[in-house]
């Protein structure tokens, strides 16, 4: 019966190895400003389906995120319709 504690191939030094040269690419580094990412990127969702997305964020989010968001929406001109 073969010892199934013992993993062949596999110690910590590789893997210390493999990872020490991967560098990690960040997929988010062109995004400067999340709050103006996330303000545009909602305005331009619902400016495809007008009268949608009010109703979704009303029934989903509490009021005082609601209030939030529309902060947020304010501060950056981008309207959610």
């Amino acid at each position: 019966m073969p010892d199934i504690t013992e993993n062949t191939g596999y110690t910590v030094a590789f893997v210390n190895l493999y990872n020490a040269g991967r560098k990690e690419e960040d997929p988010l580094k062109d995004i400067k400003d999340p709050r103006e990412f996330l303000a545009t990127s909602l305005a331009k969702l619902s400016a495809l389906s007008p009268g949608r997305f009010p109703q979704i964020i009303s029934e989903n989010l509490d009021p005082a995120n609601q209030a939030a968001l529309h902060q947020i929406c304010s501060a950056y001109n981008c309207p959610v319709v």
